[in-house]
């Protein structure tokens, strides 16, 4: 999902709200706003099988998209709901425009009215509403790792849409924000893995979104930290991994859908040339993601003599396209399916020894919390 999705739907629920609090559920302005929410909440689940809302000290995330505090939208609907203390909503397909004006009409009331009724899960129960899900905070402090969004995750996503942001614009790119994201990740790896785990495990999202370009750098972190590789080059793989599609930035629409891993690895692809060609004067330095962005389909070629930093992006590149999908029924394989071939030796020819130190950080993962089949 795109951050202009997100911002959009943040916009439409934040006016709804602020219209029920102001002129009332019965007014048109209201109903009008509600109808113009629920034809956006709609328009996302035909591609969404839950639409997650999730809030924050310093972030709106809404399905695969994080929306900063400063957003002018975002900024006040995130203190609104974190006062009602609404940790998350799931939406789900059934929902329907009845259950959206009613939690228009919960969200619009005091925080000290709708906790004192038993918080909006309840009222949202005693008003007959079964399309939305509610995840509430508890009172107090929260803890370290209580949420399953760890902020190094949405700044990473965040500094990606900038950068393809640049690229689609041909302005140069500036790697320094790739650098920080990928510090901010390793950093919280080190700190608390099954936060950052619990982030990128989500299957509900598309390979040319770019949680996908974060996940894969999580994967990569992983491995790389598994195999000792020593900080600073571990920095530098990361972020060849967060780069490794930047190329699909300069290509339209309809020939970004055609390059999915998805379809087959092809010679005939541009977006790994492109994306050499975009990184090669890069400032902030990208000598290594350029070579990476230009290789790492060719394992599934099998080609030879590349870089080991080439082939391990493209593994995990390989495992995260091949298991995740904004609609569940289109995923190609589970986890554990795609995992299983390769330790097999069937499919891409990946090193086996990548392709068996990644299992293990998946499985140890998954032990730590990390649902990667939900």
């Amino acid at each position: 999902m795109s951050v202009e999705g997100a911002t959009d739907l943040a916009r439409a629920l934040a006016t709804a709200i602020q219209h029920s609090r102001h002129y009332g559920p019965s007014h048109r302005s209201t109903v009008g706003s509600i109808e113009e929410l629920f034809v956006k909440i709609s328009g996302l689940l035909g591609t969404l099988n839950t639409l997650r809302i999730e809030v924050n000290p310093d972030w709106l995330w809404i399905a695969t998209a994080a929306i900063p505090r400063e957003d002018v939208h975002a900024g006040p609907l995130t203190a609104h709901l974190m006062a009602r203390r609404v940790q998350s909503l799931l939406i789900r397909p059934e929902v329907s425009a009845r259950e959206t004006a009613e939690l228009v009409r919960l969200l619009a009331l005091e925080p000290e009215a709708l906790i004192a009724s038993g918080g909006l899960a309840e009222a949202l129960a005693a008003a007959g509403v079964y399309g939305i899900d509610v995840v509430e905070a508890r009172p107090g402090p929260r803890q370290l790792g209580s949420l399953p969004i760890g902020g190094a995750v949405p700044t990473a996503v965040s500094a990606l849409e900038r950068l393809m942001d640049e690229a689609a614009r041909t302005q140069p790119l500036d790697l320094a924000r790739a650098r920080q994201a990928i510090e901010n990740l390793a950093d919280a790896l080190s700190r608390d893995p099954p936060v950052v785990w619990r982030a990128v495990a989500g299957r509900t999202h598309d390979e040319l979104d770019p949680m996908h370009a974060v996940a894969t750098a999580v994967m990569v972190l992983g491995a790389a930290e598994a195999m000792e590789v020593l900080d600073q080059p571990r920095i530098d793989l990361g972020m060849a991994a967060l780069l490794h599609d930047i190329g699909l930035a300069v290509l339209s629409p309809p020939a970004r859908g055609r390059e999915r891993t998805v379809e087959g690895a092809q010679d005939s692809w541009r977006h790994p040339a492109e994306g050499g060609y975009l990184l090669r004067d890069a400032e902030g330095g990208g000598s290594l993601a350029m070579i990476v962005a230009m290789e790492h389909h060719l394992p599934a070629l099998h080609r030879s003599n590349l870089l080991f930093q080439s082939q391990l992006v493209g593994l995990a590149d390989y495992v995260d396209a091949m298991t995740s999908a904004r609609v569940p029924g289109l995923r190609r394989l589970t986890m554990d399916a795609v995992m299983d071939q390769l330790i097999r030796g069937k499919g891409p020819q990946f090193d086996p020894v990548h392709v068996r130190v990644l299992a293990a950080v998946l499985h140890d993962a998954a032990i730590a919390g990390a649902d990667f089949w939900g």
